[in-house]
């Protein structure tokens, strides 16, 4: 049995607090499953209720707004609340100032998630984020020698092309984030995409392709020493989607492939004898030789992003693209 030390964090969601506009895609109420106004008092709760679980915790994370854009004696009485635990929280790349700057040098916050979503000025000019690639790169340079910096991205987000997301995973190397997240976009009633969508201006990336960019983005992070923390989004919002991929193992599905297009490039399989796939669909090459020394993710995906350059010749292979697509269709997905 594994000794392991398991990192507990524990979950405050506080949905839209600070926003100054909604994002297209964006319904933080469904997300989170919060719906209290008041911001201390919920924060406060939530606390609680997760203390009655257990009082052996980390680290407490404010998920779910734009956090520095609060008031500031309202986040001076969060980061009490969460006392005397260290803090993560997560905030707009735009919304950083010389209070919060302050603020990280009171207080323990170990960890700041900025929502980048894409490197594209378009993309994220259509999607309601108002920011630009030299905003984000500002704060990466404000924030780095503070706190580990955690980048969440979206693929196949309104107005995506392929080419936006190859721009976006060549630039990931440049932002030295220590960790990410990766969201295919989904779209979900009430939103302005839930619109268009309807009115037929967004048509949903099927699940192959959905997957063919996660498997890019992740192997252009994970091979910049950026370590991927989460690939999809909760089971709380598959009843409340109305496009787009949803899956529990959406993250081991990006997985499988990326191992499968490694085995099929080089002939081997990585040193990695406890990772299947998803319903094991990687099982027939444990027969094949084994890459010594390439026993990790960041080390798959560095061999991958140097045979597949910039990404152009990823989405060529049509092996990938069948094995994505033959990964779908075990899901079960369209």
């Amino acid at each position: 049995m594994s000794n392991r030390y398991k990192y507990k964090i524990l979950p405050v969601f506080i949905p839209f607090s600070g926003c100054r506009s909604r994002c297209i895609y964006c319904d933080q109420t469904t997300i989170t499953g919060i719906t209290d106004t008041d911001v201390i008092l919920s924060a406060e709760k939530q606390i609680k209720r997760w203390m009655k679980h257990s009082n052996e915790w980390n680290e407490v994370a404010f998920y779910g707004g734009s956090f520095t854009r609060l008031p500031s004696g309202i986040r001076r009485k969060l980061y009490d609340l969460a006392h005397p635990h260290n803090i993560r929280l997560s905030t707009c790349p735009d919304s950083i100032d010389a209070y919060f700057e302050t603020e990280l040098k009171e207080y323990p916050i170990k960890t700041v998630e900025l929502g980048i979503q894409s490197l594209s000025e378009n993309v994220l000019r259509l999607n309601g984020r108002n920011y630009c690639i030299s905003d984000i790169k500002e704060v990466f340079k404000k924030l780095t020698p503070l706190v580990d910096i955690s980048a969440q991205f979206m693929v196949c987000m309104y107005g995506e092309s392929r080419g936006d997301l190859l721009f976006t995973a060549s630039l990931v190397h440049e932002l030295n984030a220590k960790y990410a997240r990766i969201y295919p976009t989904v779209v979900f009633a009430g939103t302005k995409l839930h619109t268009i969508t309807e009115d037929g201006g967004y048509i949903p990336s099927c699940a192959a392709e959905s997957l063919m960019r996660s498997a890019w983005l992740y192997i252009s992070l994970e091979a910049a020493f950026c370590r991927v923390i989460r690939i999809g989004l909760p089971p709380e919002v598959k009843d409340k989607i109305t496009g787009g991929i949803w899956h529990e193992s959406y993250g081991e599905f990006v997985k499988t492939l990326v191992v499968a297009s490694f085995t099929e490039q080089f002939g081997i399989t990585p040193d990695m004898p406890d990772f299947y796939g998803y319903k094991g669909l990687l099982k027939d090459n444990f027969s094949l030789p084994r890459a010594h020394g390439v026993d990790t993710m960041c080390k798959v995906s560095q061999r991958l992003k140097g045979q597949f350059n910039e990404g152009d010749k990823w989405f060529a292979e049509k092996q990938n693209f069948d094995f994505a697509s033959r990964i779908c269709h075990k899901a079960n997905l369209g």
